[in-house]
């Protein structure tokens, strides 16, 4: 699966692929129908996203979802109408691809100093924290900290 670019993609036909909810709410029209207003993202850009006639389940912010719509210019902005959506399956996408992520110099950095506060504790600290990272050391060095706000990206626990 992609994930949606829609500066790629031509102005008239179906656009299909993977996209990030960054807000979503149900609104209502001036006919008082319902919509779903989402502002989803592609890891790079957002978009201010429509869902018509829509009164169902509201996705989370933070949810991958797999869409199916139409780019279209609405008061000067791009807007992607929605015709159907789902949640995305896990092998259809890599969350890695929807975060900011610090360089691998600087997580190197950040993993190097790690390391030297580790090895500077006290003998009992220092291997307790060995024996936590022994499993999931890969995945503490990489992991952001937080879905949306407090060092939300790749390295972001480690920072």
């Amino acid at each position: 699966m992609k994930i949606l670019n829609w500066k790629n993609e031509p102005s008239e036909g179906i656009v299909k692929g993977v996209l990030l909810v960054k807000e979503a709410k149900i609104g209502t029209t001036k006919n008082d129908k319902p919509f779903l207003g989402m502002k989803l993202s592609n890891g790079i850009e957002e978009i201010d996203a429509r869902r018509w006639d829509y009164n169902d389940q509201v996705p989370g912010v933070g949810d991958i979802i797999y869409i199916e719509g139409k780019i279209q210019e609405y008061l000067n902005n791009t807007q992607l109408i929605i015709h159907k959506f789902r949640e995305a399956l896990e092998e259809e996408y890599n969350v890695s691809d929807f975060l900011p992520s610090l360089t691998g110099n600087k997580i190197q950095e950040l993993t190097d100093e790690f390391n030297e506060i580790q090895a500077g504790l006290l003998e009992k600290y220092g291997v307790f924290i060995q024996e936590l990272m022994v499993n999931s050391s890969r995945k503490y060095f990489i992991a952001p900290a937080a879905k949306v706000h407090h060092h939300a990206y790749i390295g972001g626990l480690l920072d």
